[in-house]
């Protein structure tokens, strides 16, 4: 083997151990920040916050195009429909916070809808900030998706902006029926 064969051969070599590194650590890091999801059983409890919260599960799901409230109905806008999710939940001492995001099977999420945008007042709180005690503590999260969307809709998830972690996230599932 020539001095000249030889050089190509350690930068081969060089130049494949830093590609080999390169796609390892890419790859890694990917995992790490891109979410996993894991569908829970139908209606079971769980706690979707990936820094630990508390544990919930969606009593029911329910796609409509309009939405009640004391003033009246309201329409979802053109092309839209009213998701009503109810989440029972089992608050800590300190105090509970629940604000999920809508996931459907494709990965796409929806937040949810304030309140405050909403004309009129619904019966159940929108936050989780019952105490307790206080018997089987539930609470109202409101989203506005596109029709296509409709049948596509797997559950709750927590909200993750800075996931660092390779472990699965919970998805609340609603219950079959």
């Amino acid at each position: 083997m020539t001095d000249r064969l030889r050089q190509w051969l350690v930068a081969c070599i060089a130049g494949a151990s830093v590609l080999g590194v390169t796609v390892a650590w890419t790859a890694y890091l990917n995992a790490r920040s891109t979410p996993h999801w894991q569908q829970t059983m139908p209606g079971a409890f769980a706690d979707p916050l990936p820094e630990g919260g508390m544990p919930m599960r969606l009593a029911s799901l329910t796609v409509a195009p309009m939405l009640a409230t004391d003033r009246g109905d309201q329409p979802a806008p053109a092309g839209a429909l009213w998701v009503i999710a109810v989440i029972e939940y089992r608050p800590p001492a300190e105090g509970g916070y629940c604000m999920l995001n809508l996931l459907a099977v494709d990965g796409r999420q929806w937040g949810t809808v304030s309140p405050l945008d909403v004309d009129g007042r619904r019966s159940l709180e929108s936050g989780c900030t019952a105490t307790p005690g206080s018997g089987t503590p539930r609470a109202e999260q409101l989203y506005l998706i596109p029709e296509d969307a409709a049948g596509s809709l797997a559950g709750l998830v927590g909200i993750v902006s800075a996931h660092r972690g390779i472990s699965a996230h919970p998805v609340l599932t609603p219950p079959v029926g």
